[in-house]
Order: structure tokens, then sequence, then C-alpha cells
């Protein structure tokens, strides 16, 4: 996936700077609001009220490590989701061959005309 230095990042152009925070921030959202409906679907399932301390259940521990689970799963998933996308949209809209873009955001193999100069 993406690897790169905070220096070569903060060279990147704006647009292009901008389009990799997009996706990242729509990737927490889109895991913050599944995580959320799941948590309250299995609190319920296991017996949790709401808006009582989760460490006080006795099923609270259970409902802690399947919530924070599935947010740790989905960030990985949807990050390489949201890559795959990019990499799609980034091949269709500018007519690059696919494996081009795959190397820019799979591989960070960025074209030099996306940096600053």
């Amino acid at each position: 996936m993406l690897r790169m230095t905070q220096a070569q990042f903060k060279r990147l152009k704006p647009r292009y700077r901008a389009a990799l925070i997009g996706a990242l921030c729509a990737n927490l959202a889109l895991s913050v609001v599944c995580v959320y409906l799941f948590g309250g679907w299995l609190a319920g399932t296991l017996g949790v009220p709401p808006n009582m301390p989760v460490r006080d259940q006795p099923n609270g521990a259970t409902w802690a490590v399947l919530t924070l689970s599935l947010f740790v799963a989905l960030q990985v998933a949807g990050g390489a989701a949201f890559l795959a996308l990019l990499t799609w949209c980034w091949a269709k809209c500018h007519r690059w061959p696919r494996e081009q873009a795959r190397r820019v955001f799979f591989h960070s193999e960025f074209p030099r005309d996306w940096f600053k100069p």
C-alpha cells in the first residue's frame, strides 16, 4: 500500500494530496459508521444496556473485543478497497494502463509531475 515519508507527502501537489486524504477520511468515516451500527446491534444481542460502562457488564469484554476487531478489519479491508477503487478510477478517467495506476497507488511510484518543483 502507500509507502511514503512525511516529507514526500508534503511535496505532493495539493490536488493529489487532497485525493489521498479524501480517500483516507472516507475510509475512516465508513468504518466508524459500520462499527457504530454493529456495536449497537451487538450490544442488544449481548444484553449490554445503552449508556452504561461496558467494563461493568458481564459481556462487556466480548463486546469491546469484537467491536474493536471489526474496526481494525474494516480499516485494512477498506484501505485496500479504496486504493483499488482509486486505481480503477484513475486508469479509467486518465486512460492510464492499469499496471501503471496499480504501481502508483499500491507501490507509491508516483510520477514526477505530481510533486512540487
